[in-house]
C-alpha cells in the first residue's frame, strides 16, 4: 500500500462513507478480507455507518490483527450503539489485542460504564477491569467495578496492583481511589518483589494524603526502611 492511498484511507474512514472510500478501493474490494483494515480503522474513529456498511458487505467483525480488533477500537470512542452493533455481529468480546488490551480494559480505562455493561452481558471477563479503570483514574469506574465484586488485586504492568497504581498518582484522585480500593478490601500487604515497593512507599512518592496512610497502616501495609527517600506529605 502507497503512503498516499492508506492516508486517504485514514482520512475517509474518519467520517466517510462507503460511497467515498470505493473509488479509494476499487469496485472489487473484498470485504470479507478487508486487507486495508476498513472496519478496524472506522471502529477506532466511532465511523457507525461505515462500519456497518462493511459488515453488510461481508466484513468480519471478530477479525482482528496486529494492529488490534474493532470491539477494542470502538470501546476507546465512547460509542455505545457502535459497540452494541460489533457484538451483535459477532465480535470477540475477550480478544486480546498487539499490547494485550481487551475490550473491558479499553472501556474501563475510557471510563465507559454502559459500554462495560453491554460487555459484561457479552461475557467479557473483568480480570483487568480495575487495573485499567484505577491506571486512569476514573473514579466512577473504579466505585462502578467495587460494586461489581471485579477481582482487586490482579497486578498490571510493572507487577503493579491497582492499589499501587493509586497510591503512585496520589494527591486527590490517587488518594479517593486508594481509600475506595481499601474500604472494598484490597490487599494493602502486598510488595513488589523485584524491589521491594510497597504501598506505603507509592503512597510517599505519590503525596498521598494522611488518610491513606492511616488505612494503610490499619490494613497492615508494611513500613518504610530508614533511608528511603521520602518527597513530602501532604
Amino acid at each position: 500500500m502507497s503512503y498516499q492511498r492508506d492516508q486517504l484511507i485514514g482520512d475517509v474512514t474518519r467520517h466517510g462513507t462507503l460511497e467515498d472510500i470505493l473509488p479509494i478501493l476499487g469496485p472489487d474490494y473484498d470485504f470479507a478480507e478487508d486487507v486495508d483494515r476498513i472496519v478496524i480503522r472506522a471502529a477506532h474513529y466511532g465511523n457507525e455507518v461505515l462500519v456497518r456498511q462493511a459488515l453488510d458487505l461481508g466484513a468480519n467483525a471478530a477479525t482482528g490483527d496486529e494492529h488490534g480488533f474493532p470491539l477494542i477500537s470502538a470501546c476507546g470512542c465512547g460509542r455505545l450503539s457502535l459497540v452494541k452493533l460489533l457484538l451483535e455481529r459477532g465480535a470477540q468480546v475477550n480478544a486480546i489485542g498487539r499490547y494485550g488490551d481487551t475490550a473491558i480494559q479499553s472501556a474501563a480505562r475510557n471510563g465507559q460504564i454502559n459500554e462495560l455493561k453491554l460487555l459484561i452481558q457479552a461475557g467479557a471477563t473483568l480480570d483487568d477491569a480495575m487495573y485499567a479503570a484505577v491506571d486512569h483514574l476514573r473514579i466512577p469506574m473504579v466505585k462502578f467495578l467495587i460494586e461489581l465484586g471485579a477481582p482487586l488485586d490482579k497486578p498490571g504492568n510493572l507487577a503493579l496492583t491497582p492499589l499501587l497504581v493509586a497510591c503512585s498518582r496520589g494527591k486527590k484522585k490517587g488518594s479517593e481511589i486508594a481509600l475506595l480500593l481499601l474500604r472494598a478490601g484490597a490487599d494493602a500487604t502486598y510488595v513488589r518483589e523485584e524491589d521491594g515497593m510497597s504501598a506505603t512507599k507509592f503512597a510517599l512518592w505519590g503525596q498521598c494524603t494522611q488518610e491513606v496512610f492511616t488505612a494503610l497502616h490499619l490494613n497492615g501495609a508494611p513500613g518504610v526502611e530508614d533511608g528511603f527517600p521520602i518527597i513530602r506529605l501532604v
